[in-house]
């Protein structure tokens, strides 16, 4: 999964240290895509309105995940403010060790004005070098990132979940509260019918199309089983591509034991994830 983070500069020109908020930035920057992290530097080093517009320009062409603000000096803080109402995206403040810009001071104040408006936002403090400070912004954004990829999520459930696993069961709000995922009810019927209407000889050919993908496992399955398996595996896909489904779940316990397995490993390879039993939670979790 990728991680966005955009970097903007905060410094004020009569400041010791100005000068130097640009490698500041830049050097923050390289140290988060050095352990993977996609940071789009704006270059931007806010001062004024002028450069609070040109960092709003550049930040809604960012499609960031959090919002990392270099403060390299003390800084007037309404600049932020003014950045902040129009990119609504999460906070982290980061400070640099120096007796004499005033950075860490910035921070603290500009970290009072948001706890009295109430706004959260995040702190660090270290070296802009400091791989250890490049992972904390690490950590701190990867939970908004898996929220902003699984937001466009849909699973679909075929038939719900079956009986005697009540510990599977979910809460359709809460899933679409906390992780915007879009659950979509189907009837197993749906599924049966596409799967009767593909005949043998369409079972054949796309098993053919298969067999390289196939042929490292130990099939025990009959030639009627595997044809089955193969034709379950298209009417899946062909149902994810019509509901633009990310992750499926089959409530396939006990009628379809066994018919659904191979389609899911396939749809696997593709990027789909599958659960049996009708266990949305679980396709989901994978699909994370």
């Amino acid at each position: 999964m990728k991680i966005n983070v955009a970097a903007v500069g905060l410094a004020h020109p009569f400041e010791v240290g100005y000068d130097q908020a640009p490698a500041l930035l830049n050097q923050t920057a390289e140290q988060l895509a050095a352990i993977g992290v996609d940071c789009v530097n704006t270059g931007v080093i806010m001062h004024d309105l002028k450069t609070v517009k040109d960092a709003i320009a550049a930040l809604k062409q960012a499609d960031a995940d959090v919002l990392l603000i270099c403060v390299a000096t003390w800084s007037e803080d309404h600049h932020l403010l003014d950045l902040l109402d129009s990119v609504n995206l999460p906070v982290i403040l980061r400070a640099y060790p120096a007796r004499d810009t005033g950075s860490l001071c910035c921070v603290h104040q500009i970290g009072a004005v948001f706890t009295n408006i109430g706004m959260r936002y995040e702190f660090i403090f270290g070296k802009p070098e400091d791989p250890a400070c490049a992972q904390k912004v690490k950590d701190i954004a990867l939970p908004y990132a898996l929220v902003n990829t699984m937001k466009d999520v849909r699973v679909g459930t075929f038939g719900g979940r079956v009986k005697g696993m009540t510990e599977i069961a979910y809460d359709e709000f809460a899933i679409k509260q906390y992780l915007g995922c879009r659950v979509v009810n189907m009837e197993i019927t749906e599924l049966t019918e596409k799967v009767a209407a593909i005949s043998d000889a369409e079972a054949d050919k796309l098993l053919e199309e298969k067999k390289d993908l196939l042929r490292p496992c130990k099939v025990t399955s009959t030639k009627e089983g595997l044809r089955e398996s193969i034709k379950y595996y298209a009417a899946m896909k062909d149902l994810c591509g019509e509901y633009a489904l990310g992750a499926l779940a089959v409530g396939c316990y006990t009628n379809y034991m066994g018919k659904v397995c191979l389609g899911y490993s396939l749809l696997a390879e593709e990027g789909i994830t599958g659960a049996c039993e009708g266990d949305v939670p679980n396709a989901l979790t994978m699909k994370m």
